[in-house]
């Protein structure tokens, strides 16, 4: 409790207990010859039920007091619990911009580790089969384990003269061809997976969607993906 409060609680207490002893002692009178007339146990009856008040007035200040103090303290208890809620808070959002971080940081490494294909289309022969040639260059980190498929509706009629290769280093470049005994007209679109290991291990692709255009393909742009 505050001291201004207690300071109240105690005024109040001994004004009515001053007024109610004198106003007690003015009626009673106890100046009259009959009060010290009485026995010593009588003038402690008598004494204790002038008294009886007095102790009613405190043991009801003393409840009052007690109230006051435990709204103050479920105000402080009420005030603590939303500073600590707002530290949570802002210790979740940092926590929370943390881990973000981190996890754009992790990306922005495992891009780094990352090797980056650019597939070229560099000639080809027509008749049948259609022999189509393209080179392959890894811009990007080391790669290896890398493995070349075909993903198309009629792809038994399409084939590469590379399968898989052990490994593809910084700045270098590979030659393959496709061969197409499919007849010349067909619509289809043919998509060449191009699956690997990076420095760490992890499993990647990139994907190639290729278009014929008379024995020499045009290649659109790569979309890499995580295996």
């Amino acid at each position: 409790m505050k001291y201004g409060s207690l300071v109240v609680f105690v005024f109040i207490g001994a004004t009515l207990t001053v007024g109610y002893l004198g106003f007690a002692f003015y009626v009673l009178d106890i100046s009259n010859q009959s009060f010290w007339e009485l026995k010593l146990n009588e003038k402690g009856d008598f004494l204790a039920g002038v008294c009886g008040p007095v102790a009613l007035i405190w043991l009801i200040l003393g409840i009052l007091m007690q109230g006051f103090e435990l709204r103050n303290s479920i105000t402080e208890i009420e005030k603590t619990s939303k500073a600590n809620m707002l530290i949570a808070e802002v210790a979740q959002k940092e926590f929370d911009q943390l881990m973000k971080d981190r996890a754009n940081e992790e990306t922005k490494r495992k891009t780094q580790l990352q090797p980056r294909f650019i597939l070229a289309s560099e000639g080809g022969s027509g008749g049948t089969p259609i022999r189509s040639k393209f080179g392959l260059t890894n811009t990007g980190e080391v790669a290896t384990n890398i493995k070349f498929q075909i993903v198309s509706e009629d792809k038994v009629d399409i084939a590469l003269n590379i399968k898989e290769r052990d490994s593809l280093l910084k700045n270098e470049k590979i030659q393959f061809a496709l061969i197409e005994t499919r007849p010349a007209d067909s619509k289809s679109i043919i998509l060449l997976e191009i699956s690997y290991d990076d420095l760490e291990g992890d499993r990647g692709s990139f994907m190639f969607e290729l278009h014929r255009k008379v024995a020499k393909p045009s290649v659109r742009g790569a979309r890499p993906f995580k295996g």
